[in-house]
C-alpha cells in the first residue's frame, strides 16, 4: 500500500508543478473529459492522444467544480465532505482536495479525479448518466 501512496502522490505532486491551461497527451488516458478547441466536451480516444502528442489539436482541461462531482455521482452526506473510495473529497480555499489517511491530493480537473479514480481501482469513473 505504501508504494501506491508514493506512486500517486509522485504523480500528482509532478501534475501540480506544471501550470496548466493545455493538456499534455501524458497526462490523459483514453476515456478522459476534456474541451476541444471550441468548448466542446470529448472524451479521450487512442486518435486524440495521437493527435495531442503530434500537435494537430490542442485540448483544454475542465475545471472540477461541485457540479462535475454531483456528474459522477458524488455526493454529500449531511454536510459532509464527498465520500470517494476510502477517502473524501473536500473543498480547501476554493480548490478540490482528495484526502486519504495521510494522502492530500489537489484535483484541479476532472481528468485528474479520472485518473485517481482509475490509479486506486483499476475501472474507469463514470458519469451516473453512463451507468
Amino acid at each position: 500500500m505504501h508504494s501506491i501512496r508514493f506512486l500517486v502522490f509522485y504523480n500528482f505532486n509532478i501534475f501540480r508543478l506544471k501550470s496548466q491551461s493545455m493538456l499534455d497527451a501524458k497526462d490523459l488516458r483514453i476515456g478522459n473529459l476534456a474541451t476541444n478547441a471550441g468548448g466542446i466536451i470529448i472524451k479521450i480516444t487512442p486518435e486524440k492522444i495521437s493527435d495531442l502528442s503530434n500537435k494537430l489539436i490542442i485540448l483544454n482541461p475542465i475545471e472540477l467544480t461541485e457540479e462535475w462531482l454531483f456528474r459522477f455521482a458524488l455526493i454529500k452526506d449531511n454536510g459532509y465532505p464527498y465520500k470517494f473510495l476510502d477517502g473524501f473529497i473536500k473543498m480547501r480555499n476554493g480548490e478540490y482536495f482528495f484526502k486519504y489517511h495521510n494522502l492530500d491530493i489537489k484535483l484541479n480537473y476532472v481528468h485528474n479525479l479520472q485518473n485517481l479514480h482509475y490509479i486506486f481501482t483499476q475501472t474507469e469513473l463514470t458519469l451516473k448518466d453512463e451507468k
